[in-house]
Order: C-alpha cells, then structure tokens, then sequence
C-alpha cells in the first residue's frame, strides 16, 4: 500500500553516466544504464539509444521490468541495469509490448499489446495480461491508448497512450477493475472507462495511483522541458522524454522509462512519504 502524500525536497542530485548524450535534468535522479539481451529488437552496442521503441518500464518486488514494441518478451533487470532474464511472451497480436506492470495480487503481468495492424503504433490500445508461463491474454480495450502506460494498482489496471496527436491529446487516464472469473481467469471491462483526473500538468505519460486511486505522480513529456509531479510539487524537469513510471513501495523509489533509451531514471524516496 502507497504511504501518505508528503512533498518531496527538490534538489540537484543528477549522476552522469560516462559515453552518453548530454541530457540536462534538474532534480533527485540519477541514471542507470542497462543493456538488451542478444537478439533483441531494442538492442544496442552503446546502452543509449535503441533500435526500436521501448516505453514500458515495472517493479515487481525484486527486479525491474523493461519492455519493447519490436520484442516478444520482457527483460529483467537488477536496480543496478544488470541483466537477470527474459521472460518470453506468447500469442501476442503484434510485434512487441508498450506499456507494463506487475501485479502481486494475482501473480501477472499487465501489459499494451503492440498493434501489428495499424500504421502508427502509438495508437496501440489492447491491454491484456501475462501468466507465469508467458502466455498473453487480451482484456480490455483502452480508448486513450496504452502504449506508454500500463500500471496496476489495489484491483485496477490505469492505460494512457500519451501521445500528443494519439486519442485525447494524452489528457486523460482510462482505468478499469479487475475481477476474477469462476475458473480464475481475470476480466477488465471490455472498454476501460475515461478516468479525466485533475493533472499538474498539461499532458500525461505516466502515471502512479494510490490504493484510493488518486493521483500520485505524474509524468508529462510534451514541450522542450519534460516534467514529473508529485502530490501536485514539481519534482523533475529534463529535456529527455519521459515515458512511463513505475514504483517500488517497500522503497518508495520511483523508476522512470526514457524513449528508445537504453537506461532507465531513478527517483530516491527522500522524505519519506513513498510513492
């Protein structure tokens, strides 16, 4: 369960990684650099920048979780960017995954499938979930999009595409509950609703919920300066996109997803408050 609302300090607490583009942020983040495992569609010689899209990033108690448009599966990484696994993803409609999140209450993962039909992939919008055994199923359709935000949290499944010129305008969050079938299958609403919450800013990719389902933290990655919120106090400004979030609640660490980055933000909890 995510703990109170308490504000957290801004400060200048930015560690630069060595043999990568300069990138000006101001605010409690350092970088970690990971690298793709052979094979990948996102993979990469420098750590930097990748060869196809990959937006979604989770925690799920022990490892961080990256996805990519152009891989069937979902790398597994230590807080420090090394490599643990991958876990390859089965039956999926197209080519890669967008959005992901881990969720303990029922053992899986959700996820964006990305649309191997359509043109622009931005526009992806089936969410689904991953068993253990890699085995995708279809769940919902996100009207806003899903590509860059897929969270699960307390029984419900957030979705935004957050795209500029996507469903919306990337200004609103769909969401819907999760219920357990009578064979223990999950189920979302066919359709996730508009959840339109209050925003601290104009446009959102990424977005963290409480287990009340108010607005946490929220990323926006439209502009020449991208921004994250908290509890509605400016916490991060940079000029890299930032993409989705995810959190780890025993820490209260928030993690942040670049586009086509090959390494991933680290927001340290410094007041206590959790995430």
């Amino acid at each position: 369960m995510r703990r109170g609302f308490g504000f957290l300090m801004v400060v200048i607490a930015v560690v630069v990684v060595l043999a990568q583009p300069a990138a000006a942020a101001t605010g409690p983040m350092r970088f970690v650099t990971f690298h793709r495992p052979a094979g990948s569609g996102c993979v990469t010689t420098t750590g930097v920048k990748a060869a196809a899209s990959g937006t979604g990033i989770g925690w799920d108690g022990a490892r961080v979780l990256v996805s990519c448009w152009a891989d069937q599966a979902i790398d597994r990484y230590t807080q420090a960017g090394g490599l643990v696994d991958v876990v390859t993803v089965h039956g999926l409609p197209g080519p890669g995954l967008g959005g992901l999140s881990w969720d303990a209450d029922h053992h899986v993962w959700w996820a964006c499938a990305v649309n191997g039909e359509i043109t622009n992939k931005a526009l992806s919008q089936g969410v689904g979930y991953i068993t253990p055994d890699g085995s995708w199923h279809p769940a919902a359709i996100a009207p806003h999009g899903c590509i860059n935000n897929v969270t699960y949290e307390a029984g419900r499944v957030y979705a935004d595409g957050a795209y500029a010129n996507s469903h919306a305008t990337s200004t609103t969050v769909d969401v819907g509950a999760v219920t357990v079938g009578s064979g223990g299958q999950l189920h979302l609403p066919a359709k996730l609703s508009d959840l339109h919450p209050v925003l601290w800013s104009p446009h959102t990719s990424g977005n963290l919920f409480d287990d009340a389902g108010n607005l946490q933290w929220q990323a926006d990655p439209f502009g020449s300066t991208k921004r994250i919120w908290h509890d509605g106090v400016l916490v991060l400004s940079t000029t890299l996109r930032v993409e989705q979030l995810a959190c780890n609640e025993a820490t209260g660490t928030v993690y942040v997803k670049w586009f086509n980055q090959n390494r991933f933000g680290v927001i340290a909890d410094s007041s206590g408050s959790g995430c």
